[in-house]
């Protein structure tokens, strides 16, 4: 049974989806939130002719950043219909300060998910990171990637005195969070309007101000300016030079460099591809580990953020490290079953949080579920949990499996991207679909352990200007599913122009590098399943991700090992076959002798038998 607030919340999706549409979603929230705050300051229930006047008024001596949301709101009242006005004024005044925040964040994330991105996270994320801060009443904070205020609202909700700084480059999103911090409370807030990659705000004394704990969660796409490697006024990224396409290093040295020199603590949530990507993201991580900072890393499930279902991890440096965390990270890997549903998406369990806590401020080892390891046992080359963390016990194919992935990694290895070309299949849509068609489009259905089912195979086009060459499947290719259920397959006898859907991946492995057959038996082997599901996502629907796919790591055999392995492979088979076939035929023999006995004979005849077989 659906609550009150879970209501009040879907009848204020539909009022606001009666707003017109050219409208944005984030200036339909600026709406709500403007008449939460004139609730706020005694001011309720103003008619819509009054509305636009009453924010000038209240607002007009305030500072530059609330004053954005005028011409917004202005914008919006303007061809807005009485009754939708109004309709949508009543479910806000329903909806106490940390409701309509809560609302705001579920409303972007479910209805604009994709455009807003990396300006909201879910609650539950947030109340998990300000509990990992462990904040003292008399710490000073940042966000410097604070998007609708969601982390900094979950500081003031334990403390409205805390002093809370945030920085965005979006200033509606900075206006908004204003508004939220007032509504809940807040007292001591300090917020920004700029890049903090390129211009921080948070500046005391013509130097970089220098905080306790820092908070954020950036944005998953970002780039970074060439010029801020070496001319950054702060000495910010000090630890190595950020890839100009992934800025996800440059929001993290900020956070270590915005923390105070000796007792500052930095919490980061990014996707886990910045744990294992090479080139100057690795030199980064091995500076940083040489300074120790690195105190925890937490692999979170996939499917905890509304807006993307790559997997993320939780990162936490420490310029105070005790003496027991010395030289050591704690590696922690939260398990899949600590999810429940919540409308549409998922969330950790209180228990769960508590526990990813408690574990981190006991700095304790839980089997299979956390770890501690000196820093010089530590790969930067390959810092993700799911390296060092693996559970132990397996079921593939109704046969249960005792595992020890952390040996097999600690061994000779080589990442599946140095040998294959890996290539997710094309997102063919039912317009694309064609009886007549020039390509046959293979789904999972259609294939199985051994070959390719064109029986039912559906036929289409694609749009223009598709690389063809990156779908189309060639004798030799090895198939396997990245999402539903596990199917792998050394594709033979393929037709011409026959592409994979999206729901399927190639890999075309360089023969000179590598041995197709020993890959695919090594993908279908106990260690090779084990580690496929230890970087899956997902809760409903099983997904792997291309990128962490990449670093799926391989036996390092040379190749004429890897040859021989296969060539006496396959001669077992057959002398196995070959025994089974004659058993196959003893068995059959002996049945007909019974068939006889029972003064059967002539009376049947198996399909595809002659009567020289009976």
């Amino acid at each position: 049974m659906k609550t009150k607030r879970e209501k009040i919340y879907r009848e204020l999706v539909r009022a606001t989806a009666r707003i017109d549409s050219s409208i944005s979603g984030l200036e339909k929230c600026v709406l709500i939130v403007s008449v939460a705050y004139l609730n706020a300051k005694g001011i309720e229930n103003q008619p819509k002719d009054n509305f636009g006047r009453t924010m000038f008024r209240i607002l007009e001596t305030k500072n530059e950043i609330l004053k954005i949301v005028l011409p917004i709101v202005a914008k919006i009242i303007k061809d807005l219909p009485t009754k939708v006005y109004q309709e949508v004024v009543d479910l806000v005044n329903e909806l106490d300060g940390s409701s309509v925040a809560m609302f705001i964040q579920q409303y972007l994330d479910t209805t604009f998910k994709r455009m807003y991105s990396g300006m909201t996270s879910s609650g539950n994320i947030n109340d998990l990171l300000v509990k990992l801060a462990n904040i003292k009443a008399n710490d000073e904070i940042l966000d410097p990637t604070c998007g609708i205020g969601g982390t900094l609202l979950a500081v003031v909700k334990n403390n409205p005195h805390q002093r809370i700084y945030g920085q965005d480059i979006n200033s509606v999103c900075i206006a908004i969070t204003e508004m939220i911090l007032e509504i809940n409370g807040s007292t001591d807030y300090h917020l920004f309007i700029g890049d903090t990659l390129s211009n921080p705000y948070y500046i005391q004394d013509e130097n970089l101000k220098k905080f306790d704990v820092v908070i954020t969660e950036p944005p998953f796409v970002s780039q970074f300016d060439k010029d801020l490697n070496k001319n950054d006024k702060y000495n910010r990224y000090s630890f190595g030079t950020v890839p100009l396409k992934k800025a996800d290093w440059g929001f993290i040295m900020n956070a270590i460099n915005s923390s105070k020199e000796l007792s500052g603590r930095a919490i980061v949530l990014l996707p886990t591809g910045a744990l294992f990507r090479g080139g100057s993201e690795n030199e980064i991580r091995q500076n940083i580990l040489k300074n120790d900072l690195f105190e925890a890393i937490i692999s979170l499930p996939g499917g905890l953020l509304a807006s993307t279902a790559v997997p993320t991890s939780v990162l936490i440096f420490n310029h105070d490290k005790s003496p027991d965390q010395k030289n050591k990270i704690l590696f922690v890997k939260v398990p899949k079953e600590s999810l429940v549903q919540e409308g549409k998406g998922t969330k950790l369990t209180d228990e769960s949080i508590e526990k990813i806590v408690t574990t981190i401020q006991s700095f304790k080892e839980i089997k299979n579920y956390s770890m501690i390891l000196p820093n010089n046992q530590i790969s930067t080359k390959n810092m993700m949990v799911e390296r060092y963390i693996k559970k132990t016990v397996y079921n593939f194919d109704n046969q249960k499996y005792y595992i020890n992935l952390i040996d097999f990694y600690n061994g000779n290895t080589i990442a599946l991207k140095n040998v294959s070309k890996i290539d997710r299949g094309y997102n063919m849509v039912s317009k694309n679909e064609n009886p007549e068609g020039k390509y046959w489009i293979m789904k999972i259905s259609d294939i199985d352990s051994k070959s390719i089912n064109y029986g039912k195979m559906s036929r289409g086009d694609v749009e223009g200007r598709t690389k063809v060459d990156n779908y189309e499947l060639q004798d030799g290719d090895i198939v396997m599913t990245v999402r539903g259920i596990f199917k792998l397959l050394m594709a033979k006898n393929v037709k011409d122009k026959t592409l994979i859907n999206s729901n399927l991946v190639r890999l075309r492995v360089n023969p000179k590098l590598y041995n197709p057959d020993f890959l695919k038996l090594f993908l279908d082997s106990p260690i090779g399943r084990a580690q496929l599901d230890s970087i899956t996502v997902g809760t409903t629907v099983r997904q792997i991700p291309i990128k962490t796919l990449s670093e799926y790591q391989l036996p390092q055999l040379s190749l004429e090992e890897q040859e021989k392995v296969v060539h006496n492979y396959l001669q077992k088979i057959n002398e196995i076959q070959s025994e089974m076939n004659k058993l196959q035929n003893l068995k059959k023999k002996n049945n007909q002798e019974l068939y006889k006995k029972m003064g059967l004979e002539g009376l049947y005849q198996a399909d595809g038998e002659t009567d020289n077989d009976l």
